[in-house]
């Protein structure tokens, strides 16, 4: 490059820095015949206030919690695998490159779970439609079943077992799904903060009102009506709580902070306004730790601990067994699906139909709402719909039930289809149309009810299938995967690596070998390990 004067003209925005090089006459510079100017992208800074070692340290327990759902797994698969393999040699084979195309696999050419001469793929989702039609069928029938279907129902458990956040024995689930001790611990945090509620408690009256699918408004009208006899009264001055604002909060109304809790500083707060029925309040209450008031964060806690039981018991729709009630979806689904179909075809016109069933777009219609883009043309599809798009992926049912309002309020229907109408036009407007299995909602659920399934199905299971019972020191094979079910590696070991392997890893072992959750006291130190923890922790 020639001597003289150069010019660097920089133009820095918030995610980019438009860059220039120049001479004096401001005529672009070249080098290695490109000319030198561009534009370098950079990913938007975080609006939260977490840190990043805070937005670091999410990732890598993110990490590590799907490592361990991997590892469940091909535990389990060590387990079952000298038996499977004598049935079907290349099984485990064919579930690993279930994510390839045929063409592109070396031990399949179009059936995944089975490739039997008169049992395939098609045969198996015929017989059960769902994952959960097949752990029922497990769990009810004791007759001989294929290894492969016991191997399917295990490994799904294990992979999705749930969270630990109650106490509650295993072996008695009935406590999970009680509201006395729930709503105990929310008329306590509200005791704390104004000294004496303004209403009595009653779990009996509060439980049957959350259970009802009825709108926030109609919610909130009964709630107020349940502890007031009136409406909730609004706050005067003086006051630390609106409990107007309060009952809206728990009947699932969006509330500001600075308004429920009479507290003007927190308008400033980046996140004011809160939903109970956000599905990342948990997120956005750990971001308002150390932001607000301790007892106002603990009963903010309190009224989603009131309203994550109202998602299990909905789920549970009064089974005790999870699967059940998870048919029981599928089949209203499939009902709802059926009686929807019926009068858009007899009083709506082909365009609707097309427009509701299959042109999958940013609307929130029912091709979005459960993402099937079977017999979709390509063109008629947004190009902004993706599976890994939250703003047009798995539309919410509340959007859907909207969408699906709309049209239903263009049809007269007949006497004879006027029951299937207003059904279908109540479960609308109580955003209860066409339930899927899959939701959100599902974080709600406790270890302890699939526990109590897979142990279940191991029990009948071990009368036809002998290697369940094999047993040696550390128990039977079928003891062995309740132990992987309910093993949870203690926050005070860390990761299971040695700590020349990773900076963030403190363990100390007992001896060496193969970690394992049924031999995990015998290979690990734990006392000496929790003692390294809090040193540690503490820097010393």
């Amino acid at each position: 490059m020639a001597n003289g004067k150069i010019y660097l003209g920089l133009d820095i925005g918030t995610n980019s820095v438009g860059w220039a090089v120049t001479d004096a006459n401001y005529t672009l510079k070249k080098f290695k015949s490109n000319l030198m100017w561009g534009v370098n992208l950079f990913e938007k800074s975080q609006k939260s206030q977490q840190s990043l070692s805070s937005i670091r340290r999410s990732f890598r327990t993110a990490r590590r919690r799907l490592d361990r759902r991997k590892q469940r797994v091909c535990l389990l698969q060590e387990l079952f695998a000298a038996d499977i393999l004598k049935t079907d040699p290349i099984f485990f084979m064919r579930l690993k490159e279930s994510a390839l195309l045929p063409e592109d696999s070396e031990h399949r050419e179009h059936n995944i779970f089975f490739d039997d001469k008169n049992y395939g793929d098609k045969e198996y989702f015929k017989e059960y439609p769902t994952i959960h039609h097949l752990i029922c069928e497990l769990m009810t029938n004791d007759s001989p079943h294929d290894i492969r279907l016991v191997y399917y129902a295990c490994a799904y458990i294990l992979a999705h077992r749930g969270h630990f956040l109650f106490s509650v024995s295993k072996d008695n689930i009935d406590k999970i799904t009680e509201f006395e001790d729930i709503y105990d611990g929310y008329y306590t945090a509200l005791s704390e903060l104004c000294d004496v509620p303004a209403f009595d408690k009653d779990a009996a009256g509060m439980s049957e009102i959350l259970k009802k699918h009825i709108s926030v408004k109609e919610k909130t009208k009964e709630i107020e009506q349940l502890l007031f006899g009136k409406k909730a009264p609004k706050a005067d001055e003086g006051d630390v709580i609106a409990y107007d604002k309060l009952v809206s909060f728990i009947s699932g109304g969006i509330v500001k902070l600075s308004d429920m809790f009479c507290k003007e500083e927190y308008k400033d707060l980046e996140k004011n306004s809160i939903c109970v029925k956000n599905t990342d309040l948990s997120d956005t209450l750990e971001m308002l730790t150390g932001q607000i008031d301790e007892l106002h964060l603990e009963l903010l806690v309190k009224v989603k601990a009131m309203y994550d039981w109202f998602l299990l018991v909905d789920i549970l729709n009064g089974h005790k067994m999870i699967s059940k009630s998870k048919v029981e979806i599928y089949e209203q689904h499939k009902a709802d699906l059926k009686s929807l179909k019926y009068l858009v075809k007899k009083y709506l016109n082909r365009n609707d139909y097309n427009e509701i069933f299959r042109y999958a777009s940013d609307k929130a219609n029912y091709a979005s709402y459960v993402y099937n883009r079977k017999n979709v043309s390509d063109e008629k599809v947004s190009v902004n719909f993706s599976k890994n798009d939250s703003s047009n992926d798995r539309k919410s049912q509340t959007a859907f039930c909207k969408f699906i309002k709309k049209y239903l309020d263009k049809i007269v229907s007949a006497d004879e289809d006027k029951e299937c109408y207003d059904d279908l036009y109540k479960k609308c407007e109580n955003a209860d149309l066409c339930p899927k299995q899959v939701t959100t909602d599902n974080r709600v659920i406790p270890y302890q009810l699939y526990y109590a399934e897979l142990k279940k199905i191991l029990e009948n299971a071990s009368k036809y299938l002998p290697f369940l019972n094999k047993s040696d020191s550390y128990g039977t094979v079928a003891d062995k995967i309740l132990s992987i079910m309910e093993f949870k590696v203690p926050y005070y070991v860390g990761p299971l690596v040695n700590e020349k392997k990773s900076r963030f890893a403190w363990m100390i072992r007992k001896k060496d070998g193969k970690i394992y959750p049924w031999n995990f006291s015998e290979m690990i130190d734990e006392d000496a390990s929790e003692n390294k923890f809090i040193r540690k922790m503490t820097c010393k």
